[in-house]
């Protein structure tokens, strides 16, 4: 109970704006505040995978603005790393002026870090006297190295964390369940208070892109056609959660595996409709459980950042769970995975930005069909395309498809992205 409490502790922390610019952001804050004095010149080096994502998606307290450079920029004059991924809420309006200023002048400059993959970004602060480096890496929260002109003041560490690594891969359906069902949440307040501040907030953007004309509307537009059908109310909810999130909103998301749109997905979903069906919060908080671990679950197959849309795989984790609120067998919410990965396991991310809340939408919409398909025994067989002869074979395949099949066409994403923002 403590390990996978620890797990879904680390994995659940708030974020305000999209977590590839909000890394690069603290990376920033981090570099900023070792240097000290005004930058003159802010250099950052990014991973292929943290480009793509941070390239077209709004940053929060800038003024409406996109992409790595003003991110970072806002970062460095916070100096705030404390504030982890909701380091921009120390962002004011000189701030805000002062990073406008450094990047009109071209003092803020992209490289892109060929030899690195997944989440990492270096931040390189020059000043009048001094220069400091940032690392992010692994983590978007994580701060790995530091240097002050030339000294190394932090380092990674050396040592794998095995412990970790063992416990998720330890995670199955049948470990996923046995745990659902058996935390008991009066002795496990942190986790309960965690989940409670998930819901809270994730439903919060919920309804703030159903209030407000955030992004394309995604939400907005699926609810105007919901009727009285509470599943598709439910899509709309976390569809407008998205649209707000990527047009810059400032409310903060509780992410899950690195991301706030996974986060929003996984949860949303079954905030709303245990609400709906007159679910007790237990109910709904043992859903919540299951929908995170296994998001988690497909998810340590394929990576952080990868071409492999993650609102898919946390789509998927919401159609689970929601079977599993309804009471279903476990063979049925095996169903529910492969029917949903059968269909939807080959949408691509390119990146983060408002069409985030149509695949969003994609994602459960399949997998509220993949529930009804499942309860009528309705399940795509063994060599059905990536079905393997049990769910666990059939992760894992998706898995290898994203991480390593998927990685060429993560390298032909980017470079499309980076030539139209070039011409």
């Amino acid at each position: 109970m403590e390990a996978f409490e620890e797990l879904l502790l680390d994995e659940l922390v708030p974020a305000m704006g999209c977590t590839e610019p909000i890394a690069i952001a603290l990376a920033g804050a981090a570099a900023g505040q070792l240097a000290e004095e005004e930058p003159q010149k802010i250099l950052i080096y990014a991973s292929g995978s943290m480009i793509k994502n941070a390239n077209s998606v709004f940053v929060p307290a800038s003024g409406g603005r996109k992409g790595m450079l003003i991110a970072t920029a806002l970062g460095v004059l916070t100096k705030s790393p404390d504030k982890k991924l909701e380091v921009l809420t120390a962002v004011t309006e000189d701030i805000l002026s002062k990073a406008v200023k450094l990047i009109d002048e071209g003092k803020v400059v992209l490289h892109h870090e060929q030899n690195s993959n997944g989440v990492y970004v270096k931040v390189r602060v020059e000043t009048q006297n001094h220069f400091a480096e940032a690392t992010v890496e692994k983590e978007h929260d994580n701060i790995s190295r530091l240097v002050l002109d030339g000294k190394v003041i932090k380092e990674p560490a050396q040592e794998e964390n095995t412990e970790t690594q063992t416990l998720i891969d330890s995670l199955n359906f049948e470990t996923i369940k046995d745990f659902a069902d058996n935390i008991d949440f009066a002795k496990h307040q942190e986790l309960y208070l965690r989940l409670k501040k998930m819901a809270e907030y994730n439903l919060a953007l919920a309804h703030e892109g159903l209030n407000n004309p955030w992004g394309q509307q995604v939400g907005r537009t699926i609810l105007k056609s919901a009727g009285e059908d509470i599943f598709l109310q439910a899509v709309a909810h976390a569809a407008a959660g998205s649209d707000a999130r990527m047009a810059g909103c400032e409310l903060p998301a509780m992410i899950c595996c690195g991301s706030g749109n996974q986060g929003i997905t996984s949860s949303v979903p079954v905030v709303y409709l245990a609400d709906k069906l007159g679910m007790d919060e237990e109910k709904m908080l043992r859903a919540m459980v299951f929908s995170t671990l296994t998001t988690l679950y497909q998810k340590q197959f394929i990576g952080k950042l990868s071409a492999f849309c993650g609102a898919i795989s946390a789509a998927t984790g919401a159609a689970c769970a929601i079977a599993y609120m309804l009471g279903e067998s476990l063979e049925t919410i095996e169903g529910v995975l492969t029917n949903s990965l059968a269909a939807s396991g080959g949408i691509v991310c390119d990146g983060a930005k408002p069409s985030c809340a149509m695949k969003i939408a994609t994602g459960l919409n399949t997998g509220l069909l993949s529930i009804k398909m499942a309860k009528d025994g309705n399940v795509f067989k063994p060599l059905d395309g990536l079905v393997g002869k049990t769910t666990d074979t059939t992760v894992r395949n998706i898995g290898e498809m994203a991480r390593e099949g998927m990685t060429p066409t993560d390298k032909v994403i980017l470079n499309i992205i980076t030539r139209q923002a070039n011409n």
